[in-house]
C-alpha cells in the first residue's frame, strides 16, 4: 500500500497543482498520453485540470465532446464557446467543409446555426444552416449579406410573397437573379390569375357547348363537339385550382347541357345513324362496282391483246370467266340499273369473243380506208369541196361500219391515223361549208323575192333578180339543189311566161308615171326635199317597168327625163342654201376641234385635274359637236377626225382615271369577299363600312364598270351584314341564355349572403360577385338591370363587412384593455389570460414588447392628453396647461414631418414607454372610450 502511494504518476496525485504540472509533461502525439489527457478532461474533479487538459489537446473533437457531455458545467460552457468560436473561424483550428457538415450532424443549438449561417461563406453550407433553422424571416437578410449566385437563386426559389420578391429583386445586383426573380413573380402571378382565367375559360367553353343546339345540321354539330369536348377534357386537367364548389357547378352545367343537346338533337341522331347505314351500303355498292369494271377491263385488255398481237386465246376459259362475273353480278348488292349496265358490258365482251375473226378483218378494212382517203387530195375550193363531197360522206359511211364490226377494237395507230386525216379534211371543208350554206340561204331568198315581185306586177325586176340566183343556185351541192328544186322550177316556169308580157305591161304604167312627174314639174310640192325624193322614187319605179313597146320607148324616156329635170329644179335652190348651212356648220365644228385641243392642253400641262370637271367638259363637247348640223360628207369626215384626235388625250387620261379607279375598286372588292372569312362578323361589319367609305372616295369608274363593279362589291355587302344579323341574333339567344344562368347565380348568392357573418366569407361573396359584374358587363345593354342589381347586393356585402370589421375591431380593443386591467389588477403576465389567444398577432407582440422598466410617468400622461386631443375628446380642466403644451407640440410635429399622426400609433408609443402600474388605471380609464366610439 505504502509502495502504491510511493510509485503513483502525477497526473494521478490528489494534488491539483502537482496534477497540472503533470500536464505538461504528457505528449499528445502518444496515444496512452492522450488516453490519459482524454480522463482528465472527462473525470478530473479539478475544472482548470479539465481546462487545461483540454487546452493541451486542443483537438476540435475533444472540444466538441466536451461541450456535449462533459459533467462539470463551466468546463461544458467553456468547451461551447470554444466549440462556437471554432465554427465561427474565430478560432486558430479550422474546419474544412467535410468536417462542418459532419458537425451539423450533432444538431448544434439555433442560435450558433444562426450565427454560422451569417459568418459562413460557403453556399452549399449556408443552404443547409438555412434549411436547419427554418426561419423564413431571415430569408430578406441572408440575401442582402450575400453575393452568391447559387445562395440568392435558392433564396428566391423558396419565396413565395411576391411583395418580398420584389424586395429582393431591388437588392440583388446579379442579372441572372434578377432573371430568376422576375420568372418567379410571373409565374406566382400566372398562379394567382390561372384559376380565374380557367372559371372564364369554363364559361366560355360551356357557353360554346350551349350554342350548339343553334346548328341546323348535325353532322356539323357533331364535329363541333367533338372539338368543344377535347377543350373542355384539357380543361378539367386543370380543375384541382378550383374551389369545389366551382367545380360542382361546372360539371353540373356540362352534364345538363349534354342533356339538352341529346334530347334536341335525338330525331337528328336517328336519321344521321341510318344516313351512316346507308352511306356505308352505298360504299359497299362502290367497291362491288370498281371490282366489276376493273375485271371487265382486264377482260377487255386480255381479248384486245389477243386480237392486236394475233395470239391465241383461250376461249372456253374466257367465257366461263364472264358466266362466273355474270352470276356474281346476280347476287351482288348493287341495284337493278347498275347490274343492267355491268351486265351490257359483260356480254359485249362475250361478243368481242365470239367474233375474233370479223373483229381482225375489220382491222384490215380500216387500214385499207385510211390508205383510201390518204391518197385523195384535199379540197382547195368550193368546186373541188363539191366534186368530191359524195366520196368523203361514202368513205365515212365506210368507216362507220368497219369501226362497229371490229366492236369499237380498232388499233390506236389506225384510230390516230383517222383522227388526223378526218381533221384536216372537216378543216379543210369548214369555210366551204358555211359558204354554200350561205349561199343556200342567200339563193332560196332570192327566189322567195322573184315571186314577190312577180305577184307585186315588178317583172322587169324578177328578171334580173331570177338571172343571178339562177347562177348561184347551179354552183350549190347536189343535195342542196335537191332541197331547192321545187322553187327553182316554179320561178323558171313564172319568168319564162313573163318574158312575152314584159313590153305588153309596161307600156300603160309607163304613160301613167310620166303623167304624175310632168304633174309635179308644173306644180312642185311645198317642201323641196320631199320635192326631191319624189323625183328619185319616180325614177326608181321608171327603171322597174321594163321595156315599152320598141316604137314608143325612146320618145317615152325623153319626155320622162325633161319632166324630171323640171321637176328637180326648186330642189336645186333649196340644196344651195343648205351648202351655205352646211358651211356655218363646218366654221362651227372647227371653233369646237379648237375647244378640244384647248382641253388636251390642260389635261397635259394641268397636274392636280378636277376630274369630275374634266369628264362633265368633255360630255358637254361631246353634246355640241353632235348637235352642230350637217356638213358635207367628205368635209365632215375630215372635221370628225380632227376633232376625235383631239378628244383622244382627254379621253385616254379619263380612261386611265376610270381604269385605276376600276382596279381600287376591285381591290376593295377583294377585300370585301376576304372579310367574308372573318367569325367576328361585327368587325367585319364595321370593316366593310370603311370600305364603302373607300369606294365613295375613288371616284367615278367608267360607264362600262361602274354599275358591273358596284354590283359585284354590293353582293358582299350585303352577305356580311345578313351574316352580321344573324351572328347577332345568335349572340343575342345565347345571351340570353347566359343572363339566365348569371341571374341564378346571383340570385343564389344573394340568398347566400343574407345574414352573413363571417368577414372570410363576406370577402368570398364579393370577389364572386365581382367575377359576375365583369360576365355581366360583357352582356351590356342586356344585362344593364342585373348590373344595377349587382351593384345593390355589392353595396349590402361591403356594408356588413363594414359592420364586421368595425364590431371586430371594437371586440379586439374591448380584449386588449380587458386583458391590460387584468394584468395590472392582478399582476400577471399579458399573456397568462384566457383571452389573449383572441387577440391579433400584432397586440400579443405589442403586449409582450412592453418594457419591464419603470415608465415616466409624465410622459406618459402627455401622451394621455395627446391621445384624447387626436380623438377630438377635451381632455380635463386640472391638465388645461398641459393640454396647451401638447396642442403646440402635436401642431409643430405635424408641420415638421407632414405626416398624419394616428391613435393607434400613438397608443403603441404609450405602451413602450415602460411597465404598466396601478398609478396608470385612472389613464386607461380615460384611453379606453377613445377606441370604443
Amino acid at each position: 500500500m505504502i509502495f502504491s502511494k510511493l510509485f503513483k504518476e502525477k497526473w494521478q496525485s490528489k494534488n491539483a497543482k502537482v496534477r497540472l504540472q503533470a500536464l505538461t509533461e504528457l505528449n499528445v502525439s502518444e496515444p496512452s498520453d492522450k488516453h490519459i489527457l482524454v480522463g482528465l478532461i472527462e473525470s478530473d474533479p479539478s475544472k482548470d485540470v479539465r481546462l487545461s487538459a483540454l487546452a493541451k489537446v486542443n483537438q476540435f473533437s475533444t472540444w466538441l465532446d466536451a461541450s456535449n457531455n462533459n459533467d462539470n458545467q463551466n468546463v461544458k460552457a467553456l468547451a461551447q464557446q470554444k466549440v462556437e468560436d471554432i465554427v465561427l473561424g474565430l478560432d486558430a483550428i479550422t474546419l474544412d467543409n467535410k468536417e462542418k457538415f459532419a458537425f451539423l450532424e450533432q444538431q448544434p443549438n439555433q442560435q450558433l446555426l444562426e450565427k454560422w449561417l451569417f459568418q459562413e461563406t460557403n453556399s452549399n453550407l449556408q443552404i443547409t444552416l438555412y434549411e436547419l433553422l427554418n426561419k423564413p424571416q431571415l430569408a430578406v437578410k441572408l440575401f442582402n449579406k450575400s453575393d452568391n449566385s447559387k445562395l440568392q437563386t435558392y433564396i428566391v426559389e423558396h419565396v413565395d410573397d411576391i411583395a418580398l420578391l420584389e424586395k429582393l429583386a431591388k437588392k440583388t445586383e446579379l442579372n441572372e437573379v434578377t432573371s430568376a426573380i422576375n420568372d418567379k413573380i410571373a409565374a406566382l402571378v400566372e398562379a394567382k390569375e390561372k384559376p380565374i382565367k380557367l372559371a372564364k375559360q369554363a364559361q366560355l367553353i360551356l357557353a360554346k357547348y350551349l350554342a350548339l343546339k343553334d346548328i341546323p345540321i348535325y353532322q356539323d354539330m357533331i364535329v363541333k363537339k367533338d372539338g368543344i369536348i377535347g377543350q373542355w377534357n384539357e380543361l378539367k386537367a386543370d380543375f384541382s385550382l378550383l374551389s369545389e364548389e366551382e367545380v360542382t357547378s361546372f360539371n353540373l352545367k356540362w352534364q345538363t347541357i349534354e342533356a339538352q343537346l341529346s334530347k334536341i338533337f335525338a330525331i337528328k341522331a336517328e336519321d344521321y345513324k341510318q344516313q351512316q347505314i346507308e352511306l356505308k351500303l352505298a360504299q359497299e355498292k362502290l367497291a362491288q362496282s370498281k371490282a366489276f369494271h376493273d375485271n371487265v377491263t382486264q377482260l377487255n385488255q386480255k381479248i384486245t391483246t389477243a386480237i392486236y398481237e394475233n395470239t391465241e386465246i383461250d376461249k372456253a376459259q374466257v367465257e366461263q370467266l364472264i358466266d362466273q362475273q355474270l352470276n356474281a353480278l346476280s347476287t351482288s348488292i348493287l341495284d337493278d340499273s347498275a347490274k343492267a349496265r355491268l351486265s351490257a358490258l359483260f356480254k359485249q365482251e362475250q361478243t368481242k369473243l365470239l367474233q375474233l375473226d370479223l373483229i381482225a378483218e375489220s382491222i384490215t378494212s380500216a387500214t385499207h380506208l385510211i390508205s383510201q382517203l390518204s391518197q385523195v387530195a384535199i379540197p382547195q375550193s368550193v368546186e373541188q369541196y363539191t366534186d368530191k363531197l359524195n366520196f368523203y360522206k361514202n368513205w365515212q359511211k365506210q368507216w362507220r361500219k368497219v369501226n362497229k364490226d371490229s366492236c369499237y377494237l380498232l388499233p390506236k395507230s389506225i384510230t390516230d391515223s383517222y383522227q388526223e386525216l378526218t381533221t384536216q379534211w372537216n378543216e379543210a371543208n369548214s369555210p366551204f361549208e358555211r359558204a354554200l350554206l350561205l349561199q343556200f340561204k342567200h339563193v332560196k331568198n332570192k327566189f322567195a323575192d322573184v315571186k314577190r315581185l312577180i305577184n307585186s306586177g315588178k317583172f322587169n325586176a324578177s328578171f334580173g333578180v331570177f338571172k343571178k340566183a339562177e347562177k348561184s343556185y347551179l354552183q350549190l351541192t347536189e343535195q342542196q339543189q335537191q332541197h331547192l328544186a321545187k322553187d327553182y322550177l316554179a320561178c323558171q316556169d313564172k319568168i319564162n311566161d313573163l318574158s312575152d308580157w314584159e313590153s305588153y305591161v309596161a307600156t300603160p304604167k309607163k304613160l301613167a308615171l310620166l303623167k304624175e312627174a310632168q304633174a309635179i314639174a308644173e306644180t312642185p310640192l311645198a317642201s323641196p326635199l320631199e320635192q326631191a325624193d319624189k323625183v328619185k322614187s319616180f325614177r326608181k319605179l321608171w327603171n322597174s317597168f321594163g321595156h315599152a313597146q320598141a316604137d314608143l320607148n325612146d320618145e317615152l324616156n325623153t319626155a320622162f327625163n325633161l319632166a324630171c329635170e323640171q321637176a328637180f329644179a326648186p330642189c336645186r335652190l333649196f340644196y344651195s342654201e343648205q351648202e351655205k348651212l352646211r358651211e356655218q356648220h363646218r366654221s362651227d365644228r372647227e371653233q369646237l376641234i379648237t375647244q378640244s385641243k384647248a382641253l388636251a392642253m390642260r389635261v397635259t400641262e394641268q397636274g392636280d385635274i378636277n376630274w369630275k370637271q374634266l369628264d362633265s367638259d368633255l360630255n358637254k363637247l361631246l353634246q355640241k359637236w353632235r348637235n352642230a348640223g350637217e356638213v358635207d360628207k367628205q368635209q365632215y369626215h375630215r372635221l370628225n377626225k380632227e376633232f376625235t384626235l383631239a378628244i383622244k388625250p382627254v379621253k385616254h387620261s379619263i380612261n386611265e382615271f376610270h381604269q385605276t379607279n376600276a382596279q381600287k375598286k376591285r381591290a376593295l372588292i377583294g377585300e370585301a369577299e376576304s372579310l367574308l372569312k372573318l367569325d367576328d362578323k361585327e368587325q367585319a361589319s364595321h370593316a366593310i363600312k370603311q370600305l364603302q367609305k373607300q369606294w365613295r372616295d375613288i371616284g367615278y369608274s367608267g360607264p362600262k364598270e361602274e354599275n358591273k363593279l358596284w354590283k359585284a362589291f354590293r353582293v358582299f355587302n350585303d352577305q356580311i351584314f345578313a351574316m352580321r344579323s344573324q351572328q347577332q341574333e345568335i349572340t343575342i339567344e345565347s345571351n340570353k341564355l347566359k343572363l339566365n344562368e348569371l341571374s341564378i347565380q346571383l340570385t343564389h348568392l344573394d340568398a347566400q349572403a343574407e345574414g352573413q357573418n363571417s368577414l372570410v366569407q363576406i370577402k368570398s361573396f364579393i370577389e364572386e360577385i365581382d367575377l359576375l359584374k365583369e360576365q355581366l358587363t360583357v352582356l351590356k345593354p342586356q344585362s344593364n338591370d342585373m348590373l344595377a342589381q349587382v351593384a345593390a347586393i355589392t353595396t349590402k356585402l361591403n356594408n356588413q363587412k363594414s359592420a364586421l370589421v368595425k364590431h371586430k375591431k371594437e371586440a379586439t380593443w374591448h380584449t386588449l384593455f380587458a386583458i391590460i386591467n387584468n394584468a395590472i389588477e392582478n399582476e400577471v403576465d399579458y399573456d397568462a389570460d384566457d383571452q389573449f389567444i383572441k387577440l391579433d398577432t400584432k397586440w400579443k407582440k405589442q403586449l409582450k414588447a412592453i418594457p419591464k422598466t419603470e415608465a415616466d410617468s409624465d410622459r406618459r400622461k402627455e401622451m394621455t392628453v395627446a391621445l384624447e386631443l387626436i380623438a377630438g375628446v377635451k381632455p380635463p380642466e386640472s391638465d388645461h396647461a398641459l393640454t396647451m403644451k401638447v396642442q403646440v407640440e402635436l401642431m409643430q410635429q405635424q408641420l415638421t414631418n407632414k405626416q398624419v399622426v394616428s391613435l393607434e400609433g400613438i397608443f403603441s408609443e404609450w405602451l413602450m414607454l415602460g411597465k404598466l402600474t396601478h398609478e396608470d388605471l385612472p389613464l386607461i380609464s380615460r384611453i379606453r372610450p377613445l377606441f370604443l366610439i
